[in-house]
């Protein structure tokens, strides 16, 4: 198909690609805006894209920013999506300006294609009504993981009503579009069979430019673990304090030289004043960070999606040690392209491990870059995606 306009509407403003969300929209329309024409609603935080950087005014052929209001549970409207089937959060958050952008935009020019990004940009596509659309990046693991481990009666009723009003809002949500990508197996499985409504679903899995990572170079600080990840983000936050109460004190038991540096926003929280723990809250570019490390981790017990960290590190020639739920949806394998423990004295003997064995650092590095050029590189998973999107708008036309 020729080139297509595109109406692309974001949840997260794209620019600078600084979190996994942001990153994954920002290459996606990079990859769209090489052939075709796009239109971009986003949502920002106030402040962002004003004025539009340079860099995304480049991919977009019309940029509009809206600015979202965050989630407030206690604002008035917010009470009131007790009684409706939209989930609180959407409800509460509702933005008019959006709808009237998305009325403007149509009233402009006719679109091919409309991309909507997470769900809270989905969460219009009755404005989207008879343009082929796709809802990209849709997201169930989270609700689940809470509702099938929440502690405690109180918990358990109350993320399990949160699951169940989710699950029903996408069952009327998404048969407005005509195909759901997810970024993992997992999150496939999970929505065939919670949401069996729902449209086609094909996997988009994160990725990165590995051409890019592979011009990052650092010598190695044989003592140095790193954790990239700002603690705003619950699953980090509860994955980091583990490690740093678990595991951390049995490698610097046998490693006293050993140092955990964690790298993003500390979102108010400080891990520990031992000489063992180094913050650098945020930074513009962690990867020199990371590819001077010796180990990445990835400690994290819940959440869902799949971890950029991981293929970060990855890329940057730094072995990885996770969870087996911080590696949930990555095509990887234990012993081949990373370790992997759950429990915190295996983790912290498979961290001790990596920084005494050279040999198999090397293998892994090896082994995972591999991986990554097969499989998670944005070159290649850009180019799915496009034609993903290509024969949406051909099945419609």
């Amino acid at each position: 198909m020729a080139g297509m306009r595109i109406l692309f509407i974001s949840t997260w403003f794209p620019y600078p690609p600084d979190n996994g969300s942001k990153i994954r929209a920002f290459h996606l329309l990079r990859r769209l805006a090489s052939r075709h024409e796009i239109t971009l609603l986003t949502f920002a935080q106030s402040g962002d894209g004003d004025p539009v950087p340079a860099e995304l005014g480049d991919l977009c052929d019309s940029i509009r920013v809206v600015t979202r209001r965050p989630f407030q549970p206690d604002r008035s409207r917010a009470r009131l999506g007790f009684l409706s089937a939209t989930p609180r959060s959407l409800v509460d958050t509702r933005s008019v300006e959006m709808e009237q952008a998305i009325s403007d935009a149509r009233a402009r020019q006719a679109f091919d294609v409309a991309i909507a990004c997470q769900l809270p940009a989905a969460f219009y596509a009755p404005a989207l009504a008879g343009i082929p659309s796709v809802a990209e990046e849709m997201e169930l693991g989270v609700l689940h993981d809470q509702a099938r481990h929440a502690p405690g009666l109180g918990h358990r009723l109350r993320y399990g009503l949160t699951w169940w009003k989710h699950r029903r809002y996408l069952a009327t949500l998404l048969p407005h579009f005509d195909l759901c990508t997810v970024a993992s197996r997992v999150e496939k499985e999970l929505l065939e069979r919670f949401v069996p409504a729902a449209p086609r679903v094909h996997v988009v899995p994160n990725a990165l430019p590995l051409a890019e990572y592979a011009k990052v170079t650092e010598a190695k600080d044989p003592e140095v673990v790193v954790f990239a990840g700002a603690l705003s983000y619950f699953a980090n936050l509860h994955g980091i304090e583990w490690f740093v109460a678990e595991a951390l004190p049995r490698i610097v038991d046998e490693r006293p030289e050993a140092r955990l540096v964690v790298t993003g926003d500390p979102a108010g929280v400080r891990l520990g004043a031992a000489p063992s723990v180094r913050q650098t809250g945020h930074i513009a570019d962690a990867r020199p960070l990371v590819a001077a490390a010796s180990v990445a981790i990835a400690p994290i017990l819940e959440g869902g999606g799949t971890r950029l960290k991981i293929l970060e590190a990855m890329a940057l020639g730094t072995p990885v040690v996770s969870t087996r739920k911080g590696a949930e949806g990555l095509e990887v394998e234990a012993g081949e392209h990373l370790l992997l423990a759950d429990d915190p004295d295996e983790f912290a003997h498979c961290v001790l491990r990596l920084l005494a064995d050279r040999e198999l650092s090397a293998k892994l590095v090896d082994n995972a870059r591999s991986l990554i050029a097969r499989r998670y590189d944005w070159e290649i998973v850009g180019r799915y995606f496009e034609q993903l999107v290509t024969e949406v708008a051909e099945r419609r036309r």
